[in-house]
């Protein structure tokens, strides 16, 4: 699977790509880097200068550095790319909006469930309906 992924910044103004610990590639930017990533594995990005938060896409989504599992250091963020990447990026959302909403033992209301998570089981008759309807699984 090949991801784009962009990182921007007002300030950013180089970078070094590595994958699986091998420079892919490095050079100077004007705040702005589009890169592409086709292996599967560790990705490391530094860039320049020192002590920015650079803002992250990936495949043209926004991304959250928490829910990626994005190591953010000083000069450089870690990240681990393959197929599962957005199902993990999902599943730690879905996770993060349990844990804030319904505390540890707490009842889980399929209505408040639902409306503020938005994953609940309320209407999957509907959805099924809709399914048939688009001829999709």
């Amino acid at each position: 699977m090949k991801f784009e992924i962009e990182l921007f910044h007002p300030e950013l103004t180089g970078y070094k790509l590595f994958v699986n610990h091998t420079l892919k590639s490095e050079g100077s930017c004007d705040g702005k880097i589009l890169l592409s990533v086709t292996e599967n594995g560790d990705c490391e990005i530094w860039f320049e200068p020192w002590k920015i938060q650079p803002k992250v896409r990936i495949n043209n989504f926004l991304i959250d550095f928490f829910l990626a599992e994005i190591n953010l250091y000083d000069h450089k963020f870690d990240v681990e790319i393959n197929k599962d990447f957005f199902k993990r990026y999902r599943k730690n959302d879905l996770k993060s909006r349990e844990d804030s909403i319904f505390p540890t033992g707490a009842v889980h209301d399929p209505y408040i469930y639902d409306s503020v998570i938005g994953v609940g089981n309320l209407y999957e008759d509907i959805a099924e309906e809709i399914k048939k309807v688009l001829d999709i699984e």
